[in-house]
């Protein structure tokens, strides 16, 4: 292959494969919004977490939001009846959010930790807590405690309700509340369930409260329902737009300098 051709190739690689990797890469961020309506003034319905392979929805108090219950604060066992009867865009299947050991084997409910590594505390980042995975890996907040012990007095969800998503700019999770989220595993002892703290004195903290108390519920669907294009306007993933368009472009200019040195040879 001549010097021409092979700088020439070398072009042609390397925007394809910038190209491949900026409309690739975009679908490995952990959340991906779902336009439901068909509106995008009103931002996304749900949001699918490509590390979970779960679908939330966009609204963290639906049960309030759709006259399902006055304050959307519930007792365990009607948050699951809530969250197994819901029909939300013609979509039923959905659950409250589950946890599993994060040992992966049995739920190690002394001592509790500050650094994730038990299953009552704090900074657990582990996927196999749904919620807690949610809140510290997705939305980037912070516990009431650090890993070090410390207190942490800026920790909580947003006082308005409105959560925004780092990654997904102008992305939001609605009327999240601070208090607790019920998950849909009872404890070994079954007057109590396990879920997981908003609030700020014990903000980020998994754990678990008796059944009859009222707590909030956020609904979750396995997989992702809304991928393909429905009849209220159709799902389509959220982009990093801007990344997209400066690896575009900076995959165009290789290009180019790639056909300049190209002709420069050749005239050589």
């Amino acid at each position: 292959m001549s010097r021409s051709n092979w700088m020439c190739s070398i072009g042609r690689s390397v925007v394809a494969g910038l190209v491949s990797w900026a409309f690739v890469g975009g679908a490995q961020a952990a959340l991906q919004g779902r336009d439901l309506d068909g509106s995008a003034a009103n931002g996304y319905e749900a949001y699918y977490d490509t590390v979970l392979n779960i679908t939330w929805l966009a609204d963290a108090n639906y049960a309030k939001t759709s006259g399902f219950d006055a304050t959307g604060a519930m007792t365990w066992d009607k948050a699951s009846t809530w969250a197994a009867g819901l029909d939300y865009f013609g979509t039923t299947g959905w659950r409250l959010p589950t946890v599993k050991p994060v040992n992966g084997v049995n739920f190690v409910e002394w001592p509790s930790t500050n650094n994730g590594s038990t299953d009552i505390g704090y900074n657990i980042t582990s996927p196999q807590s749904e919620l807690a995975y949610m809140y510290y890996v997705n939305l980037g907040l912070s516990g009431a405690f650090k890993v070090d012990g410390s207190f942490n007095p800026a920790a909580g969800v947003n006082s308005s309700g409105l959560q925004p998503i780092p990654d997904l700019a102008g992305s939001f999770i609605h009327n999240f509340k601070s208090n607790m989220y019920w998950t849909n595993v009872v404890n070994t002892d079954v007057l109590k369930s396990w879920g997981f703290w908003t609030s700020s004195f014990v903000a980020g903290a998994q754990g678990k409260d008796y059944r009859y108390n009222d707590h909030f519920a956020w609904a979750v669907h396995d997989g992702d329902p809304f991928k393909v294009a429905s009849v209220g306007g159709g799902s389509i993933p959220a982009v990093d737009e801007p990344a997209t368009a400066w690896m575009l472009l900076a995959g165009l200019g290789i290009a180019m300098h790639a056909t300049r040195k190209r002709r420069g040879l050749s005239r050589g």
